[in-house]
């Protein structure tokens, strides 16, 4: 049987947890992020961590892992060598440090800063070769509830999909980005900013 995490509540975790989210999984870069029940320390969401050298938070995660309770990870969908990479870095982390991994669904990551939304809300990201992966949730007072399982297939298929609800629909991700094509000229579609074009960990 499929489980899937509650994404309405958020996680409050009472001690430091270390957030590790492969940057939608189609290169080397990542993002890394420290948080707690009061804030989160997410200065290299956006960038390139190849090592502790170049990534302060990972940096300060190793330096304060006495006080780490988890690793939570992002675990796709996305392409191979991304997620492999991160789920890897995550479970070599968390068995060294005698602690748990938290796996978090990479398009729940982009759903989630529009829980509130009130529409809609479409992740997608790029698949490559002219596809892409979606899921599609709720929006409102309550927070998000997913409405589909996680899918891969043509942009435009989507895009007709979403369009072929008769709702307004915020999609969010680098997908709709990588085949524009598919999503203009469709008035209940509204494509986010760049600013939402990928997961970051301190989601």
């Amino acid at each position: 049987m499929h489980v899937r995490p509650d994404i309405r509540q958020p996680m409050k975790p009472a001690m430091p947890i270390g957030v590790l989210a492969t940057k939608h999984a189609t290169g080397g870069s990542c993002g890394v992020a420290l948080a707690t029940a009061d804030a989160t320390d997410d200065a290299d969401a956006d960038g390139t961590c190849e090592s502790s050298d170049n990534c302060p938070s990972l940096a300060n995660a190793s330096q304060a892992d006495a006080d780490l309770d988890a690793i939570a990870v992002g675990i796709g969908p996305g392409l191979f060598t991304g997620l492999r990479v991160g789920v890897t870095t995550a479970i070599v982390m968390a068995r060294a440090l005698e602690i748990p991994v938290v796996a978090v669904p990479t398009l729940d990551l982009l759903a989630r800063p529009h829980d509130h939304d009130g529409r809609i809300v479409a992740a997608i990201i790029d698949a490559k070769r002219r596809e892409v992966f979606c899921a599609t949730y709720s929006s409102g007072p309550g927070g998000l509830i997913r409405l589909t399982d996680d899918a891969v297939g043509p942009a435009t298929a989507f895009a007709d999909d979403l369009d072929a609800l008769g709702r307004p629909v915020l999609v969010v991700g680098d997908g709709a980005a990588a085949y524009p094509e598919a999503f203009a000229g469709r008035g209940r579609l509204e494509v986010s900013g760049t600013d939402h074009a990928v997961p970051y960990a301190s989601t």
